[in-house]
């Protein structure tokens, strides 16, 4: 009884849909360990079997490497008699090369390896016709074939394309097509593209790709920019510099680790690795995003704490108090509950008024302006309201700001108003 214990690979001469022809005939050149010019052959729409037979696992193996590199593949299953004794005659090659001298070539209609200088198969009598090519044999007629080529059984080569995509991980196939632009991972070369999530969060992108280094620059220069330069054109020309980098950063990245693998520079398991210094890290981006709130609270509170001070020193010690006053000249002492309309209106009042002695604090007289401008057009149409839902008025009077709430009764200059005044 005959099974099939055997398969013959067969790349069906066409690359895979969204695949670039250039990048997988030197996919292919690294697989094959061949020049473009014989590799150009496998794209042309002629099948190409290759030379020797494997088992399932190794022609699945085989066919994964193939398919990574972007071109189409198959498998074939071969009857073989349950005692035929194969060819052991395998190369000793690292990775694939083609067969430049081939003992016998595959019968285009049932597989078997044929005497190359017979006129027909032995085994089925399908009519060969032998035909000088750059190397080995192919068919005439409507079975025309390319040589065939030869895969050792001990070692498949993983193409640069799969080991980027191992390293990638996540989202692998985007990132793909934008390195295509970009050189060769021996040589990447900078093109600008665009990266929507570095337009927004490039550190926290850059975190979450497991890119410490650029996480780290990125962070200092926009802490540096913003600490010593005030908003300006050079503000929007630095946030676009990022997105239209930002897929060339992760190729260069992606390609130094790459290298590393393919060159055997670690000692380590290359899934390893690949595993250990690519992907993804969630855990990386949480924790930056949650270190970059407490850094932001803490600086914002220091240099309000320092604004404050320096509104004190040109306002006198007085004038940082919060002192509240009520419509009959009394001072607000006790408020309340905090959950009180008193209560909720003197805290409101506290805020907006400490806001304003920060702003003035920064000594930017346009700054001020704008602030101050813009809380009495929102007062004049009655945008804040106090916990009683009373429009509150802001009024500019000369050198001081006045903040006031009507109270519960709605109308200015009664007893229960609620005023505060921050001078400027």
């Amino acid at each position: 009884m005959e099974e099939f214990t055997k398969y013959k690979v067969v790349l069906k001469g066409t690359i895979l849909p969204d695949q670039d022809q250039e990048q997988v005939i030197r996919e292919l050149c690294e697989l094959f360990h061949s020049r473009p010019s014989r590799m150009e052959r496998l794209v042309r729409g002629k099948e190409v079997h290759l030379k020797k037979e494997y088992s399932r696992s190794e022609a699945e193996k085989i066919c994964g490497a193939i398919r990574a590199a972007g071109a189409e593949v198959k498998m074939l299953p071969i009857q073989q008699k349950a005692l035929e004794v194969l060819d052991d005659d395998y190369s000793t090659l690292s990775g694939f090369s083609l067969s430049e001298h081939a003992s016998g070539i595959a019968c285009p209609n049932c597989h078997q390896e044929c005497d190359p200088e017979g006129e027909s198969c032995p085994h089925c009598g399908h009519s060969l016709v032998r035909k000088e090519a750059d190397s080995g044999f192919s068919f005439g007629g409507d079975d025309a074939k390319e040589p065939e080529a030869e895969v050792p059984q001990e070692e498949i080569k993983v193409s640069t394309k799969s080991y980027l995509m191992r390293f990638i991980g996540p989202n692998s196939n985007y990132y793909i097509e934008k390195f295509r632009q970009m050189g060769t991972v021996r040589n990447p070369k900078f093109r600008i593209s665009w990266h929507w999530p570095a337009l927004f969060a490039f550190f926290f992108w850059a975190l979450y790709r497991k890119m410490w280094l650029w996480a780290a620059v990125n962070y200092a220069c926009t802490l540096g920019l913003v600490m010593y330069t005030t908003p300006t054109p050079l503000w929007l020309a630095y946030s676009l510099v990022w997105p239209l980098a930002a897929n060339y950063l992760y190729y260069r990245h992606a390609a130094g680790h790459v290298r590393k693998v393919k060159s055997d520079e670690i000692e380590e398991d290359r899934e390893d690795y690949l595993s250990s210094k690519g992907g993804v890290s969630k855990l990386a981006m949480w924790i930056g995003i949650a270190v970059t709130f407490t850094a932001s609270l803490i600086t914002s509170n220091m240099v309000a704490t320092r604004m404050l001070e320096t509104y004190s020193e040109q306002f006198g010690d007085q004038s940082g108090a919060l002192v509240q006053m009520r419509g009959d000249g009394s001072v607000l002492t006790n408020p309340g509950s905090a959950d009180s309309n008193l209560g909720r209106t003197s805290k409101a009042l506290n805020v907006m008024a400490t806001g304003l002695k920060v702003v003035i604090g920064t000594g930017n007289e346009e700054l001020i302006a704008k602030t101050i401008d813009n809380l009495v057009q929102k007062s004049e149409n009655e945008e804040i309201l106090d916990a009683w839902g009373h429009p509150m008025i802001i009024e500019r009077e000369a050198g001081r700001i006045v903040i006031l709430s009507l109270g519960p009764d709605g109308k200015e200059l009664t007893d229960d108003d609620v005023l505060q005044t921050v001078d400027y």
